[in-house]
């Protein structure tokens, strides 16, 4: 009997809501869910579909919210970190240019992940370039994860077959020292 992680239905809100909790630039490991979706059942196709639609609607927040207060905010860290106005410039300029490419590899990249999309917005590169290419990265990206997934998943199965038996026999037993303890500290076992 294979075994199933989550009910079919919350599988999709799962998916969307990790990613678009990612795509905003929080650390949520969507990437759990993604090589965990086939132990649920939900097809590769719909996954994938979900996942980056989550991912999109997330970078688009991310990126909005560097466009309303992020011009600032770099400004602020520029100065704190010594750097001179023609610099940050000639950063700006570099990041506008080639903005759509960072786009494209940062989806790879999980510490630049969150930060890029941000300053995307705050320096205004073209959404019309970048969305594109964070959309093909993102694709990319969940698709590697389903397959690597797929390709564990029978692992996965065996594994969930010992693990969750393991695990409620500990916690049981933490419970049950715990409850020894707190009828001791009151005077007794009984």
């Amino acid at each position: 009997m294979a075994a199933r992680l989550a009910a079919p239905a919350v599988v999709p809100a799962q998916l969307v809501l990790g990613s678009f909790l990612e795509g905003l630039g929080l650390p949520i490991p969507a990437e759990l869910l993604l090589v965990t979706t086939p132990l649920t059942g939900l097809a590769a196709g719909p996954a994938l579909a979900l996942a980056t639609g989550g991912y999109l609607v997330g970078a688009a927040g991310a990126y909005w919210g560097g466009q309303r207060g992020g011009a600032r905010a770099l400004e602020r860290i520029a100065r704190l970190g010594g750097m001179s106005q023609a610099e940050g410039d000639r950063l700006s300029a570099l990041f506008r240019r080639w903005g759509p490419l960072m786009g494209l590899v940062s989806r790879f990249l999980p510490p630049v992940r969150a930060a890029s999309l941000w300053a995307a917005g705050a320096l205004q590169v073209d959404p019309r370039r970048y969305f594109p290419a964070v959309a093909l990265s993102t694709l990319a990206y969940n698709g590697l994860w389903l397959a690597a997934g797929h390709s564990v998943a029978p692992l996965l199965q065996r594994a969930l077959g010992w693990i969750a038996p393991v695990s409620g026999g500990i916690l049981l037993t933490l419970l049950l020292f715990r409850l020894v303890r707190t009828r001791q500290g009151r005077g007794g076992l009984w």
